[in-house]
């Protein structure tokens, strides 16, 4: 037969076809199954660490971290002649990252973000996550590309040293919030970190893919105007996308009323999925953003839908996404620590430590990052208290917030999958910038994680930023269905209570009196 030419002994090039893609079918098993083995060793080593032996010294991501650097080192010394190591069993795949884990996780952030506090510290939180992450982008790629071109470490150029600062500037936030939930501190700063990294993570990948642009064009004003009106038409029309899925979310529920039939309420947790994936994928469909899209659905349909669900869909949703987010992230952070010796050469030492500029590049890129956060906090609170008192509400950011908020700034799984990402593309291919930018983002994330990470507990106790130990474990509010506009959004005044005031009359049900609830119907 055509294409069953024999290969010697009786083998066919059919027969040695299906082999091969038998045996990568069992390695893609095994795979799963060290995925899972290692997800049940972190959650039950993390609960070990958090309540037996309460160190507050190593979070949960660090662990994570450490669990993949054991697993992937113990392949690594296990490797084979031909090469094969951690990397041939669990091979890290952008396109089930940013459709599968990466969604997931952004999405929970935005439908279980504490409103209130939201909207209440909205002004900062776009400046941190907007203006500040565009300074941080410049600072950090101007400063390795100085220290490149002065010979201090490895020269990445132009462009590749801007993508990096693009890509590092996107922070992580779930191992400080973790501890800010655990202890109790204050509200308004809980909240001001939590919206600049969700917020910052979806501008920098946008200003990340938007840079990769200039590879193909030449840098110059109008390109750099085209660009910048690349970056908002990106950021706009999946805004729009993201909130128009979530109005829609918000009248479906409107309209089905079910809040008075509990025995839908499964039915209408499951609905609460159509819209936001529908969201993110009709944004990736059109080539724009579907992290923007999904995590402004998120937004909306917190504020606007989940006031139009029963009590039981509330709590059903909000824990379903808070445990699909923390598998996920949980995932990432493994996968993180599986990378230090994952995407290192096949040889019998580490690539990384063969040129030493290499290393020096790691050192450059923490302190870029470190000297680019307090250009952005600073400067962006110092603006905002221009307009704020003492007795204002909220009222004037602290000097002592303002230093939390700069050691909050940990980078993590979205700076770590874009430079996967850009890896796996190999869209810097001269010099090696792709694997530069890869092996200095891993370890400006594990520096952060375990240097920041650590410390970030006994720094909160250290400034007293506590207001009182946390009512709700997960740090998320049920939505009253009685609320008022001034209410939900914590804003009295302002041209968002105005829009409010006359959106969420269309939007919501009324607060009348709840209908008598019918009863499931009797089992047979």
């Amino acid at each position: 037969m055509l294409g069953e030419q024999p290969l010697g002994e009786g083998v066919t090039e059919g027969e040695a076809e299906h082999e091969s893609e038998a045996e990568a079918e069992a390695t893609l098993k095994f795979g799963v199954v060290i995925s899972m083995v290692s997800l049940l060793v972190v959650f039950v080593g993390s609960y070990v660490i958090e309540e037996k032996l309460k160190w507050t010294f190593l979070p949960e991501a660090g662990f994570a971290v450490i669990v993949g650097i054991v697993i992937s080192g113990i392949f690594y010394a296990a490797q084979s002649g031909d090469g094969k190591h951690i990397d041939d069993v669990i091979k890290f795949d952008k396109e089930f990252f940013f459709l599968w884990l990466l969604p997931p996780i952004i999405f929970e952030a935005g439908y279980n973000m504490k409103i209130d506090a939201f909207f209440s510290n909205f002004v900062p939180t776009m400046l941190y996550a907007f203006i500040g992450t565009f300074v941080s982008t410049i600072l950090v790629g101007g400063m390795v590309y100085g220290a490149g071109e002065a010979g201090m470490c490895h020269n990445l150029g132009v462009l590749p040293s801007f993508v990096f600062g693009a890509l590092i500037s996107a922070t992580d936030p779930v191992t400080v919030l973790a501890v800010f939930q655990s202890i109790g501190v204050n509200i308004g700063l809980f909240s001001m970190v939590f919206g600049e990294s969700v917020l910052n993570d979806a501008v920098a990948i946008v200003l990340y893919t938007t840079l990769l642009g200039f590879k193909h064009t030449a840098f110059n004003g109008a390109s750099v105007m085209a660009a910048l009106g690349l970056f908002l038409k990106i950021f706009v029309l999946s805004f729009v996308i993201g909130v128009g899925m979530g109005v829609l979310c918000a009248l479906t529920f409107k309209i089905l009323d079910l809040r008075h039939h509990p025995s839908h309420k499964f039915m209408e947790s499951a609905l609460t999925m159509v819209f936001p994936w529908s969201a993110y994928f009709l944004a990736e469909a059109f080539e724009l953003s579907g992290i923007v899209a999904i995590l402004f659905a998120g937004i909306t349909m917190a504020y606007y839908a989940m006031a139009n669900m029963s009590n039981e869909t509330q709590e059903i949703t909000k824990a379903m996404y808070k445990v699909a987010a923390t598998i996920a992230e949980t995932f990432v952070f493994v996968y993180l620590g599986m990378s230090v010796f994952a995407f290192q050469a096949a040889s019998s030492s580490l690539l990384l430590f063969q040129d030493n500029a290499h290393f020096r590049l790691i050192i450059v890129a923490i302190v870029a990052v470190l000297i680019a956060r307090l250009f952005n906090i600073f400067p962006m609170s110092w603006l905002v208290n221009l307009f704020r008192g003492p007795h204002t509400n909220p009222p004037t950011i602290s000097g002592k917030f303002q230093f939390i908020m700069w050691f909050s700034g940990l980078r993590g799984g979205v700076a770590y999958a874009i430079a996967v990402a850009n890896y796996s593309d190999n869209e810097f291919p001269e010099n090696d910038n792709s694997l530069a930018i890869l092996q200095t983002t891993l370890f400006v994330a594990v520096f952060t994680i375990f240097v920041f990470g650590g410390a970030i507990t006994r720094i909160a106790m250290y400034f007293d930023v506590i207001d009182r130990p946390s009512e709700d474990d997960d740090g998320v509010e049920l939505q009253p269905r009685t609320s008022t506009a001034s209410d939900a959004s914590g804003m009295k005044t302002g041209a968002f209570s105005k829009v409010d005031r006359v959106v969420r009359p269309l939007l919501t049900l009324k607060p009348t009196q709840p209908h008598e609830a019918v009863p499931e119907e009797p089992q047979a």
